[in-house]
């Protein structure tokens, strides 16, 4: 198991005890099975299947966290951009006559103060 297999193994989750399981397994390597002489029945073609393979599992994880990954950075983008757009775009409080007196006549608390 090389160095690289082993970080993938951890990237996708598995602890140090189920790498240290795998690479402790030997391969499993397929055996020859002695061949048996054709039969003369009628060919019929074979439905085949797709098979997958337990090394495509991380193929499909590795572009399934890509496309998160883009999804995610876009998505954080437009946040950033919406968040400066909402940041220049503050309406300020126009003050009356009556605000300015009202200030005047009862100044508004700041922090640590207690009312009188």
């Amino acid at each position: 198991m090389t160095i690289q297999e082993i970080l993938d193994l951890g990237k996708m989750g598995y602890t140090k005890a189920d790498i240290e399981k795998m690479a402790a397994e030997p391969k499993q390597e397929p055996k020859e099975e002695p061949k048996q002489e054709p039969k003369q029945e009628p060919k019929e073609e074979p439905k085949q299947e797709p098979k997958q393979e337990p090394n495509q599992a991380p193929d499909n994880n590795a572009k399934f966290l890509e496309d998160l990954n883009k999804t995610l950075s876009g998505f954080i983008a437009d946040l950033q951009k919406q968040n400066i757009i909402n940041s220049n775009n503050r309406t300020e409080q126009k003050e009356s006559a009556e605000n300015i007196l009202a200030s005047i006549i009862a100044p508004p608390l700041r922090k640590g103060e207690k009312t009188k």
